[in-house]
Parts: structure tokens; sequence; C-alpha cells
């Protein structure tokens, strides 16, 4: 049984709020750090990570199909 396109909806929207709060969370977190070349490094590593997990989850292909904004993953 396939999720009905409102379901996708629903989920996408979710989804997309959980990524741009955990976004927020690493950009606060971030702050912590003086030297802006920590800063920076410490928000690609984690980009990196989430975009990695997102790739093995299969969640990046139903993002894709969703017409994601990229904007949520960069710091």
């Amino acid at each position: 049984m396939s999720a009905s396109p409102p379901a996708l909806t629903v989920t996408f929207v979710c989804l997309e709020k959980v990524l741009v709060q955990l976004n927020l969370t690493l950009v606060t977190k971030s702050d912590a750090y003086s030297d802006a070349s920590l800063r920076s490094i410490f928000r690609l590593n984690n980009s990196h990570y989430l975009l990695g997990a997102l790739q093995r989850s299969g969640l990046l292909q139903l993002l894709k199909v969703n017409s994601w904004p990229t904007t949520v993953l960069s710091p």
C-alpha cells in the first residue's frame, strides 16, 4: 500500500521542519567556537554527516522528488 499524495506532503512538511530545527541547533552550537574557521568546519562536517544519513535512509530521494529547497542544509 503506497502513501497518498497528501500523506507524502505531510511527511515532507514534517521532515522539512525537523531539518530546519536541526540546522538551527547546529548553527547555535557552532557559535560556541570563537574561531570562524572552526565554526565553518563544525557546520560543514555536520552538514556532510546529515546529507549522508539522508542518502543512506532514502529520504534524500523523497526530498528531491518534492522540490527540496537547498537552503535548508546551508549554514
